[in-house]
């Protein structure tokens, strides 16, 4: 992703550890999509002759990460939604819909063994 942007730090090595200590214990698919996301110019208010800060980088990679949770969770609870939950999700994320649907369907079965600590913590 640095390499896209044409003003980057003169030491490569030490910017990348602290975007990766920035991003230490967010999905990697989160990371990788809105890294993505900042390469293509599509994150909202992006400054796009700059690389984003890693504090920046961070929260977008884990606003990701929580959105994506969110819709598992919403589709496992109720299933009739998950048309609705796709739709949104292919317009931000379209790359992650197959998995949300799968992690939904396991997590909904959870639910259905009487397992519900994970309901409980919404």
């Amino acid at each position: 992703m640095l390499a896209s942007f044409p003003s980057s730090q003169s030491d490569p090595e030490m910017v990348a550890k602290g975007y990766l200590f920035a991003v230490d214990g967010v999905d990697e698919d989160s990371v990788l999509r809105v890294a993505m996301k900042y390469v293509k110019g599509t994150v909202p208010n992006q400054e796009r002759r700059f690389a984003p800060s890693a504090a920046e980088f961070s929260d977008n990679c884990r606003s990701d990460n929580e959105n994506i949770q969110a819709a598992i969770r919403l589709i496992a609870k109720n299933p009739a939604r998950q048309d609705d939950v796709l739709r949104n999700l292919s317009h931000w994320a379209p790359d992650a819909m197959a998995d949300v649907v799968h992690s939904a369907k396991r997590l909904a079965l959870t639910y259905t063994a009487g397992d519900d600590r994970e309901a409980r913590d919404d």
